[in-house]
């Protein structure tokens, strides 16, 4: 098995009360309550042997820390990495397991085993075995049963799941807040003008896998969900119907009416499964984290500042995405197991996931004016422009706490890799002057670009040999800023947000994977599948906030280095990381006084809501599966 699959010691069992609290508040027994018993493990041969082989790599590996798991001395050279193509995906392809640093054994006879094993496990047949949930069954109780070992903590608070309400804590707070769009309708007429009435709604829509092929049985996903622009309770969840392209049928459900409940489900459900395909495994794993680890290893010598800078937030990145390759994405392997889609659908989901994505890319430059396309990288890389100048307008001028949250945390990050930069560089023309730099900006964005995601770099006059012909120094820098910046950003607070879903992936009835056609809730294969992936998806990384001396990494900061041009470097850039540090604990301060605020008890809607996601004291600082 990969390094991925070697995780953490047993965790404390006391998240269970927590989640006893979840259950409870779903209105169904909580854990421990009298119910039959889950019976045997009944489910295929290829999930069996990934739990067993996942339990015995929990139970023998320690969290890693940087003073014990980021030796520079470990660190690989630069040179051209072997990859192998992602299945489904267009153009994508991650490094094997082999090429990971920091790894004593990669390349040993029980690493060679470890991979033959896992290369071919999803040979194994995939059988669907039945068994729905009674009513008086809790599917909480039922896989925590069989993975309530090896289940990761549970940090957010659920009052309920299943309301209207917690469908705002959803879209507003959880997993959806990061795809809350703003539209205006046409409501009644105006009685003087006698022209329909403009009316501004939120939505968090998913009926862009609506019309993908599922498996026999199944439901289809799909669901747009409405809210109220100044009150933000739910209105209404729009289905698109199956039908051809250019038929537009849809079904309209309001609170009240029948199927609203099952409306509610598939719109959660839907959204669970577009933010783990296409956000967290397709966005953070395949696009961003895969192409700066790559640019980084490929472009960057072990002395440079940018790849000693980076290490931490690349930090077992090639295994974690080979893992991915292996046991998420290939055909039989768990997200196919997990998902609806058949093979034909996982193919179209992938195909269009770079135009699903959001953050920047629903931003369209003028072609018409030079400025809008030499700045195109604008609104997908700079997270602060994005929110401020993009999204804070369509919001009507006032962010939803998510969003501010996310610009505070951005602004910290990027002050971070401002000052680590001017340790190093005097500024933008000594910058330029930088080949192995300039080469892994290139690099990164041209890998993004490849795979469908934006124009980063068409319009952007460079020279492939190294250098930007005609490319402005000031704009080299505030590039090169921002791309570090939002990669730091997405595999930190973003991989939280779309990847740390324990809450949804433990209750079958508050979300599922894949669901019969008119049931509340997964099947009992699809609950323990959707357990089983977020448990082995789940690998501790190092910490990004440091509680601990083992948690430092700016020992990696160079001394001096060889092409700089500023005094005191090392000095310049662990000051700045001491600064970052101090920041992250005033954000998490201020995070966990916002999260009391909204859980007192005279909280009123729809400020009764917390957010984690941002929270620095749970987040790790590479990304994990």
């Amino acid at each position: 098995m990969s390094a991925a699959l070697l995780l953490a010691p047993p965790r404390p069992r006391a998240h269970l009360a927590r989640l006893r609290l979840i259950a409870a508040s779903a209105g169904r027994a909580p854990l421990g309550a009298a119910s039959s018993p889950p019976g045997s493990f009944n489910n295929d041969m290829y999930t069996k042997l990934l739990l067993t082989f996942y339990k015995w790599g929990f139970f023998s590996r320690r969290v890693p820390t940087p003073r014990h798991d980021m030796d520079p001395n470990k660190m690989k050279p630069k040179q051209q990495l072997q990859r192998k193509q992602v299945a489904y995906a267009v153009n994508i392809r991650v490094p094997i397991g082999a090429e990971e640093e920091f790894s004593d054994n990669s390349r040993s006879v029980t690493g060679f085993l470890g991979t033959i094993v896992e290369e071919n496990l999803h040979r194994l047949p995939f059988k669907v075995r039945p068994g729905e949930f009674e009513r008086d069954e809790d599917p909480v109780a039922y896989v925590m049963h069989f993975v309530g070992d090896v289940y990761p903590p549970i940090h957010s608070v659920w009052r309920e799941k299943c309301s209207d309400e917690a469908m705002t804590q959803m879209a507003f707070y959880g997993l959806g807040a990061h795809r809350l769009q703003v539209v205006v309708e046409d409501g009644p007429l105006d009685a003087s003008t006698k022209q329909p009435i403009k009316t501004k709604l939120f939505v968090v829509a998913t009926n862009q896998l609506s019309q993908l092929p599922v498996r026999e049985g199944l439901e289809h996903y799909g669901g747009d969900a409405f809210f109220c622009f100044d009150t933000w309770r739910v209105q209404k969840i729009v289905i698109r119907n199956q039908a051809e392209p250019w038929q537009k049928s849809h079904t309209v459900v309001r609170p009240g009416d029948a199927g609203w409940e099952y409306a509610k489900f598939r719109w959660r459900s839907s959204l669970f499964t577009l933010v783990t395909l296409v956000d967290h495994l397709f966005g953070i794993h395949f696009q961003i984290s895969n192409s700066v680890t790559v640019a980084m290893r490929q472009q960057l010598s072990k002395e440079h500042p940018f790849r000693r800078f980076l290490t931490p937030f690349c930090f077992q990145t090639i295994s974690v995405n080979n893992n991915a390759r292996n046991n998420l994405v290939n055909p039989r392997t768990m997200g196919p197991r997990c998902f609806a889609l058949t093979d034909a659908g996982t193919d179209m989901a992938f195909s269009a996931a770079p135009t699903l994505l959001h953050s920047g890319l629903e931003v369209d430059p003028d072609p018409a004016s030079p400025k809008d396309l030499r700045m195109a990288w604008k609104p997908l890389v700079d997270r602060g422009y994005y929110i401020e100048k993009v999204l804070k307008p369509k919001l009507g001028g006032k962010l939803t706490p998510y969003y501010e949250q996310v610009l505070a945390y951005w602004k910290v990050l990027k002050t971070f890799v401002g000052d680590y930069m001017k340790a190093y560089w005097s500024g933008p023309t000594a910058l330029a002057k930088c080949r192995e730099a300039v080469q892994f900006i290139l690099q990164c964005m041209s890998m993004v670009e490849s795979a469908g995601i934006g124009k980063l770099i068409s319009s952007i006059p460079f020279n492939p040999e190294g250098g930007m012909s005609g490319l402005d120094p000031d704009l080299l820098w505030e590039l090169t800023l921002n791309l570090v910046t939002r990669h730091c950003e997405l595999v930190t607070a973003g991989h939280e947000q779309v990847g740390a879903v324990q809450e949804y992936a433990q209750d079958a009835s508050f979300c599922a994977f894949s669901w019969s056609k008119g049931k509340l809730a997964g099947t009992k294969q699809a609950a323990v599948n959707a357990a089983v992936l977020m448990s082995f998806t789940s690998t501790p990384m190092p910490r990004l906030m440091q509680t601990k001396d083992d948690d430092d990494w700016s020992f990696l900061f160079l001394d001096a280095w060889s092409s700089s041009d500023v005094h005191d470097s090392r000095a310049k850039a662990v000051a700045a990381y001491r600064t970052f540090q101090s920041s992250l604990a005033e954000l998490a301060q201020a995070s966990d006084e916002f999260n009391a605020k909204a859980l007192a008890p005279d909280a009123q809607f729809p400020n009764n809501f917390g957010i984690w996601s941002i929270n620095p004291k749970f987040l790790e600082v590479s990304v994990s599966v």
